[in-house]
């Protein structure tokens, strides 16, 4: 990515799949672990569509790469949660390029955190 991308826009969507029906299969999205802690200031992810946007303008001299944790849950009784890593690159040089989306499939119920 640009150091230059624009505050707001959307990096990139993690998207997850619930096999559940109703409540079970709804799913919530977060910045998780010490990726909320160390980079929450600079990464947003919306908790309803999983889209990753930047929050404030990226300093190459301070960063080059970040790596994000993005968890998704879904909202049954009992939440199963899986996760995923982001690793970006910033960059004053690089043509613009288009980043895939990441899907991640919650395939069973997870016990422990």
């Amino acid at each position: 990515m640009r150091e230059d991308f624009p505050v707001d826009g959307v990096l990139l969507t993690v998207h997850a799949s619930d096999a559940d029906r109703g409540r079970n299969a709804e799913l919530v999205y977060w910045l998780a672990g010490a990726s909320a802690a160390e980079h929450g200031h600079l990464f947003a992810v919306d908790r309803a569509s999983g889209a990753v946007s930047l929050r404030a303008a990226l300093d190459r001299e301070t960063a080059d790469q970040y790596e994000l944790v993005v968890a998704a849950a879904d909202r049954g009784s009992s939440p199963t949660t899986a996760y995923t890593q982001v690793q970006l690159s910033s960059s004053s040089s690089s043509p613009p390029s288009c980043l895939s989306t990441i899907r991640v499939v919650v395939l069973g119920t997870c016990t422990g955190t």
